[in-house]
């Protein structure tokens, strides 16, 4: 199941996804057909930040810094023990 929500929702995130709005109706059309594991793994080699990519940290920053924002009371650091490494 795929939630979207405003804002941000614990501490662990699972995955970083990352959609420029002029692919949304790709993307969406993408998770509609999710059916298998290999369906994720196309997903995710689209739109995926992967914890070892060159990229990884500057996303991190971008998305503590909209944390912090969004929310500069509650924010804090997320915790990526469980993010998946694709």
């Amino acid at each position: 199941t795929l939630s979207l929500v405003t804002g941000f929702v614990g501490s662990y995130p699972n995955v970083f996804l990352e959609v420029d709005a002029k692919q949304l109706p790709e993307f969406v059309s993408a998770v509609r057909g999710l059916a298998s594991e290999a369906d994720f793994d196309g997903l995710f080699k689209r739109y995926g930040v992967s914890r070892t990519g060159a990229q990884f940290w500057a996303h991190s920053d971008e998305v503590h810094r909209a944390y912090r924002q969004w929310a500069p009371r509650e924010a804090g650091v997320f915790d990526y023990n469980r993010l998946e490494n694709r």
